[in-house]
């Protein structure tokens, strides 16, 4: 629709307007300058309607904004004006955004255009086509660098258009045309080239303009042909049917942006908690601490001892009776009547307080010092850490006796909280060699599984009632596990002994998550949800249906949520399952109200949209149908 010179004035009754409120009362003024936006709009709904379509990130925003450069554009409720044009490398994605804007042409003068700018992204595949209803003309764009949005152009593009709008003229852009002058001869090669664009282009009946939205080549070429194509089409098709304005009013309304993703979240650890507890177990023990100043002896364990470096490691462990001579002014070790079990007897200058720091820190990482810890209290658990050539703990009250202030102490106190747990070698579970003083055997697919108790008992409940001498198993020392995959157990093994499953990225997550939600490990079933969502997203239907029975089966909420989004997210998609969508709606209606997309005003209009489509094919096969009946016979309908 052509400017006529007669209405062209908007800004001269805007003007007019804000003179006469001099001498006009209020009332008048805010009822003229009401009754003047309601005549632009309406004035405005004869504009010719292009629409900018095209993968992501291939430009289409950047080369609106140079258009707004060039055009008077309606952007600030109540003026045209010209926006300076901004190059930013930083992208950001793009839902639905309209301009009114005039297009200068040689043939039809100032034309009245509404731009509609869509995402190319995926997932606003369902609701791109509400901005398709009644479109004028589509300016479909690919990026000259990136071949694959050079194909989608016939695989993506052009099928989606002529199926809901076949008799739409269409212009194709190609993008980012500066990068030519400036690409090596090897980059030049992979560029998709004048000639394929243009043959592609011939095929199809469309016309073709390179354009670059940073140097602003061909951009007002590229928007007046635009125009130009619309116009003659618009004339041709004359009283074409539009939708009725309640299509209109509901899908020009703002779409609600998309709700955010579930947080995927880790319950706090209770690894130190558990291994304090390992601490407190008599019945697992293996070695007692007797104090020669007849202080309460204590429990321990050796397994706990071969995770750090100790003067106990190398006594216990590498066996050596020279090494006992070496620490005979801290300790003397005997054997007492008890298969497997050691006595340790601590001499008199050790206190009872700080040897029990020293094996909270080899079982937990952690000490009990703060900032209002005395010089000498630290001095006396450094000299007992360097006695029994505890390494970790001599660096810490190293550190620590250097602090001056109490800012720089917190400091060192948070660095000391992150020491990281133990670790345990490759195969440690499947050799008895390394599994020192392994109590409890497993039998699983055919595989001896070598474990101790203390550390089973203490992390898992399901474990400790299984190892308890109430069942059974609890009297053996082999315990059989059918049915449960030997690599998944020996990842939860891993978890239990060091807080971290490193094998995740090389079993599948959903098989450790079995065992994890079995032996009561909330953690670790956390864990493995933050493992496998990231698929998620990428995944069919029927695979995420799938995913979503099995994440409540074994109570993975995290997952279960992230499932029904993506539902939620993709629920024009997952409507062709009708049953089974009833179904989850119906159990999750809550979360569906607030996390379903587009909204249900939109999805109406869609339906309609769709609806319609469909009539107006019918509509013409039936009048060639018809055509062909009245026809003389061997006459044909071309």
């Amino acid at each position: 629709m052509a400017f006529d010179t007669k209405t062209k004035g908007t800004h001269r009754l805007q003007d007019y307007v804000t003179r006469r409120s001099k001498w006009l009362p209020q009332c008048q003024v805010e009822f003229q300058v009401s009754n003047m936006g309601s005549t632009f709009f309406q004035y405005f709904k004869g504009a010719l309607k292009i629409v900018l379509i095209g993968d992501s990130k291939v430009g289409k925003t950047s080369l609106l904004s140079r258009s707004h450069e060039l055009y008077a554009t309606f952007s600030d409720g109540c003026s045209f004006l010209k926006k300076p044009f901004v190059h930013s490398e930083v992208y950001s994605p793009t839902v639905f955004e309209t301009y009114v804007t005039n297009v200068d042409t040689e043939s039809l003068g100032n034309y009245q255009a509404n731009i509609w700018d869509t995402g190319g992204c995926g997932v606003f595949d369902s609701v791109r086509p509400l901005a398709y209803i009644d479109s004028d003309v589509f300016m479909i764009c690919f990026d000259i660098t990136n071949r694959e949005s050079f194909d989608n152009l016939t695989e993506v593009w052009l099928p989606e258009i002529q199926f809901f709008q076949p008799n739409t003229p269409v212009l194709l852009v190609g993008m980012k045309c500066d990068l030519r002058s400036i690409s090596s001869n090897r980059e030049s090669d992979h560029l998709v080239s004048v000639s394929e664009a243009e043959s592609v282009a011939h095929q199809m009946g469309f016309a073709y303009f390179e354009t670059s939205a940073k140097t602003g080549e061909n951009v007002a070429s590229a928007f007046e042909n635009a125009v130009k194509i619309g116009h003659t089409s618009k004339k041709k098709l004359g009283g074409r049917k539009r939708m009725k304005s309640e299509f209109a009013d509901s899908y020009l309304k703002s779409l609600t942006s998309i709700s955010s993703p579930p947080e995927l979240t880790t319950d706090p650890s209770t690894y130190v908690n558990d291994f304090k507890k390992i601490l407190e177990d008599v019945a697992n023990a293996d070695i007692l601490f007797k104090f020669e100043d007849g202080s309460q002896s204590i429990h321990a364990h050796k397994i706990v001892f071969w995770f750090g470096i100790s003067a106990f490691r190398s006594v216990f462990f590498e066996k050596n009776w020279n090494l006992c001579e070496k620490f005979q002014d801290c300790f003397l070790v005997k054997e007492t009547e008890f298969k497997g079990r050691t006595c340790v007897v601590l001499k008199k200058w050790f206190s009872r307080d700080i040897f029990v720091q020293i094996l909270e820190f080899l079982y937990t990482g952690e000490v009990r010092i703060s900032k209002d810890s005395e010089h000498a209290e630290v001095n006396e658990l450094l000299n007992a850490a360097k006695k029994l050539e505890v390494v970790k703990l001599i660096d810490i009250c190293e550190k620590l006796l250097d602090v001056k202030d109490a800012l720089n102490h917190s400091k060192e106190m948070a660095e000391i909280s992150l020491l990281p747990k133990h670790t345990v070698v490759n195969d440690f579970f499947l050799d008895d060699n390394l599994a020192v003083y392994s109590d409890v055997t497993f039998l699983i697919e055919g595989t001896l599984v070598f474990a101790h108790k203390a550390v089973l008992v203490a992390r898992s409940p399901v474990l400790a009632a299984l190892l308890s001498d109430k069942f059974a198993d609890g009297k053996s020392t082999q315990v059989a596990l059918p049915g449960v995959n030997c690599r998944s157990f020996v990842a939860v093994l891993e978890y239990l002994y060091t807080d971290n499953c490193t094998s995740l990225g090389k079993i599948p997550a959903e098989d450790v998550l079995v065992l994890a939600d079995f032996f009561c490990l909330t953690h670790l079933v956390q864990i493995c949800e933050v493992q496998m969502y990231g698929e998620l997203l990428n995944m069919t239907k029927k695979d995420l249906l799938d995913v979503l029975a099995f994440a409540k089966i074994f109570n993975a909420k995290q997952v279960t949520e992230w499932c029904l989004y993506v539902i939620g997210l993709k629920f024009l998609k997952f409507q062709s399952i009708e049953k089974e969508l009833e179904l989850i709606v119906s159990e999750h209606s809550q979360f569906f109200e607030k996390h379903c997309w587009p909204p249900q005003d939109h999805r109406k209009v869609l339906k309609k949209y769709r609806q319609r489509v469909k009539w107006n094919k019918c509509d013409k096969r039936q009048l060639r149908q018809r055509a062909s009946s009245c026809l003389p016979l061997n006459c044909h309908v071309m």
